[in-house]
């Protein structure tokens, strides 16, 4: 399928330079790589935190992957345009149920998908109501859902920042959902509330780790 060779090729140029940028600009700290690595063809669900989530994705995954992202991302500055590069299906809001038709049969492909159940960036941190989307995917497409949660994306680049603030960024993969024949609603509550849970255990290890990063970076400055 053309899209699951587009991503590939996007992972294989777009990957090294992401993890790059992570490198010199900010430092990415991954946990849970393995459960992506072990489930190709899985939903990716997690936060949507800022303007450089999909980056952080692609550069913490060792996986190529497609994202599922609304068609006014394409209308944003600079982001916009990157975004074409990564490897995306749209999402009109007047053709959604046509467009998780068309991730459902990249799913059955094997090809892993990311979404952000949000639909939009927060605007304050916080992780906020969770669409549909995402359990018609994983009911329909028998495809498990692994969660993951961002912790730093937000201070980073968040919505209405012009230039992003260089930091630490968290990025954790939690353990495979699989639940086709549960309730939708469960299944969204069961996700929002894992969700939610890695993004405090995120949080809290970035307040117990800051003194020692702070002190990396004096180090790194006095070189």
């Amino acid at each position: 399928m053309t899209k699951r060779i587009d991503s590939l090729l996007t992972y294989l140029t777009l990957r090294p330079l992401f993890k790059a940028m992570m490198k010199i600009f900010f430092v990415l700290e991954v946990e849970g790589q393995e459960h992506v690595k072990k489930y190709p063809g899985a939903i990716l669900a997690g936060n949507h935190t800022g303007f450089l989530d999909g980056p952080i994705i692609l550069a913490g995954s060792e996986t190529p992957i497609l994202f599922l992202v609304a068609q006014g991302v394409l209308s944003w500055p600079v982001i916009g345009f990157l975004v074409r590069w990564i490897g995306i299906l749209t999402v009109r809001h007047s053709q959604t149920r046509r467009s998780l038709k068309r991730a459902i049969q990249y799913l059955k492909a094997k090809q892993t998908l990311c979404i952000f159940p949000e639909g939009e960036l927060t605007r304050d941190g916080e992780l906020g109501k969770f669409h549909g989307g995402v359990t018609f995917l994983h009911t329909q497409s028998q495809a498990p859902i692994i969660p993951f949660a961002i912790h730093g994306g937000y201070e980073a680049w968040r919505w209405g920042q012009w230039v992003p603030k260089f930091g630490k960024i968290y990025l954790k993969f939690g353990e495979p959902m699989i639940a086709y024949d549960q309730d939708k609603e469960a299944i969204l509550n069961k996700l929002y509330q894992e969700i939610q849970s890695m993004k405090q255990i995120l949080g809290m290890k970035q307040i117990l780790e800051k003194p020692i990063y702070i002190e990396t970076l004096e180090a790194q400055e006095a070189k």
